[in-house]
């Protein structure tokens, strides 16, 4: 064995013996990533040794770090019980808390898909989170004390964890529900501070290493017993393994200080370092034949060509040298009946590569893959070593399907049914028949087509009806067709053919486009009259596309199924823009398959799977929500609501009576609405069902708002009198409160009101309910959202007195004054009293609805000082004409008279007027009228 050179060793972290460090090799094999008992995570150059970075973010000792295989995710585990989520490029900020334990973190790993984390801490349990969605978290048992070490298998089947208790752990985790498949007394029960029970999922995942006292145990993944034991190295327990990048070799480090490189060829150590303290970090470099170390006291070297020059090197396949047939197999099995098994092998022996990492694999030629010999006996225990990580589970994605469209029977079946018509497809004994029905057949006129593509898809628009039809026998192309509902030139319908072995896949109409998913990963888009407008690709395998407006829907498997949940993403372009407009992943309920995805007709993607839960786009938490649960509107077991659409407070759908999955195309469906109601707790009761109705009618509010043009009026007025509908809304949850006694509540609820005279509102009624601790607090939330703006209106009240013109000087023919000036002062006010007008308009309507709650005579406070923020009335409207516009300034402000600054014109007077919003500013504006 050789024994190394004296390392160059500088010191990154401030430590002390008894406190833990950790470091890796940045996938790139360009930096390093250390951290330590200083509660920082340092990123180092490997060339110049200069630090490039840091993050500070957790307060406890940092004590391990993980990094997922593309390097752009980094985990941290600290002694103040939290697993922190770090992005690579800007590592100074907390991306996310993946947990938090209820004693120190001690380890997590990524999964080898990097969809899920799994942590240990040394409370004992395990924790596995999903990381797109961190409160999706399933929790292990079974160790009796602290949680060492974690492995995720490379294959994504198994994770193996090595407790303090002796015992090494395999749990399953391709299941819905994780389960532990084995427990094994193979790890070594941790008497030491520093023996970490670090194990090592070889890297095609045929075996686990395990320390285990002074040795090194290699399991067979298949059997779980014990392949081979690498020994006679360390001369005290092993705490810390690594296999190299290509499996050839794998580096161990002890309590003896001692650091060693084991030959998995002949099963003996090479070469090893002998440090003046513990190692407690090893990462073997990427890309270079280094291994970087750190000690207990936070100094870190890298140890240059651990590996002879003589022997292969650590990271490339291609240079591969591995005995075959001379194995000494009494050295690979401790286990007398293990090697009576071998006794009875027979036949030639088979080759396997060594390795089956496929993304080291991919682009090498037979020639650079160098081969191991094995017997039939071992090749059968290892049926699976070549694809390795390339589980295919393919068969478990969602294949495309059409929205609103039936499998139907007999020849029989709708290809859509939506809110315009539907399109039926009937296969006839000679012929295929395509009847296109729409609900309002004044509108467009019915069609009755005959097929002879072999349509199985198709999708019905405002002004047309596109099919789709898949690559036929006899090198028959498949096609996209489409056929106007009104055209004033003849030949509108048009025919495109697919070139041969491209296949449309799904189909989608907008209000000038026809789209289709192809299976060469395209989206071709043409027009209505054919011409083809555009094409790109699309990554992830379709799920199925919809339509509204100018703008496209599309749905895609981000990738494989994770624990039989479809992992789906949305997008959605402004095809008349040209731009992608959102970019989301599409949640789904656990075990669930999407089953509708379409634009409610305020235009957001709304979508729902086959456990009946809808959900809509939410812009203002920019995620989805749900919006209604099928399951909770069924009164009777066989029913079954089918989807078709959304509108503004109902989903569009058909009942079905009969226990069948899909309606029938005869006799013809009737379509129906059903209310929807977001899945709040104990909906049962008046507070909740207007909890209810107020978070649905935000969102509504706010997707209409994230849509509206400024520019547009009549919109931006509807907007606003829905701000004022939810305004009432929170009034009488508020209300409510205060007549509960929940005057807690009744606050909290109140802060979320945005208008004045619903908050004067609740404040009127907790003073007739004698709550003067509530009406003090309200008085206060009041001036925080409104007394501002009064004392500044009551300013600019002043301003225009002082600037208001003395009669001899005003004449309403003056040329100052111009009509288009009027007009605009004119504008400003009715748009600025329009909100205010609204309200009052709103609160009458909800007063003639509610009983009188007004305590009677006897009741009410005798002596009591009225609420100063009560509703006042209104003044008179002020009558009069230029000559006397002096003396009513006076008269509104009811000051006495005194000498006063004229404003030379007229003009200046509206100016003045223009930001008032009181009734100063309507005499005013009579006077001008």
């Amino acid at each position: 064995m050789v024994q190394s050179q004296k390392i160059k060793f500088q010191i990154l972290h401030v430590s002390e013996e008894g406190s833990t460090c950790d470091i890796l090799y940045h996938p790139s094999g360009d930096t390093i990533l250390t951290c330590g008992p200083d509660t920082q995570i340092k990123v180092t150059s490997v060339s110049d040794r200069k630090e490039l970075g840091h993050a500070e973010t957790q307060e406890g000792a940092i004590l391990s770090l993980a990094t997922t295989r593309s390097g752009d995710r980094i985990l941290s585990c600290s002694e103040d019980h939290s697993v922190h989520l770090l992005k690579y490029t800007d590592i100074s900020n907390l991306e996310k808390l993946i947990t938090r334990f209820q004693s120190p973190a001690r380890h997590a790993v990524f999964s080898a898909n990097e969809s899920f984390v799994a942590a240990a801490g040394d409370d004992g349990t395990i924790k596995v989170i999903l990381l797109m969605s961190t409160n999706q978290v399933e929790i292990l048992k079974g160790h009796s004390g602290p949680v060492r070490s974690l492995a995720y298998d490379p294959r994504d089947i198994y994770l193996a964890s090595a407790g303090s208790d002796g015992t090494l752990r395999l749990w399953e985790t391709t299941k819905e529900t994780i389960r532990e498949v084995t427990c094994l007394n193979v790890v070594s029960k941790d008497r030491h501070n520093y023996q970490f029970n670090r194990i090592a999922w070889h890297p095609s995942g045929s075996w686990l290493a395990v320390p285990f006292g002074n040795d090194i145990r290699v399991l067979d993944r298949d059997t779980w017993k014990i392949s081979y034991i690498l020994k006679d190295g360390h001369s005290k327990p092993v705490s810390l393994i690594s296999w190299s990048p290509n499996g050839n070799y794998l580096a161990s480090s002890g309590l003896d200080n001692q650091v060693l490189i084991w030959n998995i060829s002949t099963k003996e150590s090479l070469h090893s370092y002998k440090h003046d303290s513990f190692i407690s970090g090893l990462s073997w470099s990427p890309k270079t034949n280094a291994i970087a170390m750190i000690d207990v006291c936070g100094q870190y070297g890298i140890w240059e060509n651990p590996i002879p020059t003589k022997f292969p090197n650590p990271f490339s396949i291609s240079n591969l040298k591995i005995q075959k047939t001379e194995t000494d197999f009494n050295s690979l099995f401790n286990d007398n009946d293990d090697m009576d098994d071998l006794d009875d092998v027979e036949g030639k022996p088979s080759e396997v590569p060594v390795v089956a990492d496929l993304d080291a694999i991919d682009g090498l030629s037979d020639d650079e893959i160098v081969y191991e010999k094995k017997s039939k006996k071992i090749q059968r225990k290892f049926p699976d070593q070549a694809p390795a990580v390339a589980v295919d589970i393919s068969e478990n994605l969602q294949p495309p399907f059409q929205p609103s469209s039936t499998q139907g029977q007999r020849g029989k079946r709708f290809l859509c049914f939506n809110k315009l018509g539907s399109i039926t497809l009937k296969e006839e004994t000679t012929h295929v028949n395509i009847q296109v029905d729409y609900h309002n057949s004044t509108k467009n006129r019915p069609m009755k087509l005959t097929d002879r593509n072999g349509t199985t898809m198709g999708v019905l628009g405002n002004k047309g009806v596109a099919l789709g039809a898949p690559m036929g026998e006899n090198d028959v192309p498949s096609t996209i067709t489409f056929h106007p509902s009104e055209a004033w030139g003849t030949n509108s319908s048009w025919t495109h053919s697919l070139p041969m072995g491209e296949q449309v896949l799904a189909l989608a109409v907008c209000d000038q486009y026809v789209v289709a998913a192809t299976s060469m990963k395209f989206l071709r888009i043409f027009t209505f009259t054919g011409v083809q407008y555009h094409v790109m690709s699309y990554s992830g395998k379709i799920v199925c596309m919809a339509g509204h407006l100018s703008f496209l829907g599309i749905v895609l498997h981000k990738s494989n199924p994770i624990r039989g949940d479809q992992n789906l993403t949305m997008l959605t372009f402004n095809l008349k823009t040209r731009q992608r407009v959102l970019s989301e992943d599409l949640p789904i309920t656990s075990g669930s398959v999407l089953t509708w995805f379409g634009f409610s007709t305020s235009g957001y993607p709304t979508s729902c799977d086959s456990e009946g839960i809808v959900q809509m786009f939410n812009s203002e938490w920019n995620t989805w929500t749900p919006i209604l649960n099928f399951k909770n509107q069924f009164s009777n077991p066989g029913e079954k609501f089918w989807i078709f659409g959304i509108s503004e407070k109902f989903a569009n759908v058909i009942l079905i009576k009969n226990g069948d999955d899909e309606p029938s195309i005869f006799p013809k469906p009737v379509p129906g609405t059903v209310p929807l109601k977001m899945p709040l707790l104990n909906l049962e009761s008046e507070t909740t069902q207007l909890e209810e109705s107020y978070i649905r009618e935000r969102l509504y509010y706010h997707n209409k708002k994230d849509a509206v043009d400024e520019d547009d009026e009549d919109a931006m007025t509807a907007l606003r009198r829905e701000a004022v509908m939810l305004d009432t809304l929170v009034m009488q949850i508020a209300e409510q409160a205060i007549r509960g006694d929940k005057l807690e509540r009744a606050l909290d609820v109140a802060d979320m009101i945005q208008f004045e005279k619903p908050l004067q509102r609740v404040m009127n009624l907790a003073d007739q309910m004698r709550h003067t601790v509530l009406v003090s607090r309200l008085e206060q939330l009041w001036k925080s959202k409104f007394g501002e703006v009064e004392d500044q209106v009551e300013d600019e009240e002043e301003q225009v007195e002082e600037a208001a013109p003395p009669p001899a000087k005003i004449s309403k023919k003056e040329p100052g004054v111009q009509v288009e000036d009027r007009v605009q002062v004119e504008e400003e006010i009715q748009v600025e009293n329009q909100v205010e007008n609204q309200v009052e308009d709103v609160m009458e309507d909800e007063e003639e609805k509610k009983e009188n709650v007004e305590p009677s005579n006897d009741e009410k406070p005798k002596n009591r000082k009225r609420n100063k923020f009560a509703k006042s009335e209104e003044p008179a409207k002020f009558q009069g004409n230029s000559e006397t516009v002096f003396d009513a300034l006076k008269e509104i402000s009811k000051a006495p008279e005194r000498p006063i600054k004229v404003a030379s014109t007229t003009k200046e007077v509206v100016e003045k007027t223009k930001k008032v919003d009181t009734p100063t500013k309507r005499k005013l504006t009579s006077y001008f009228q």
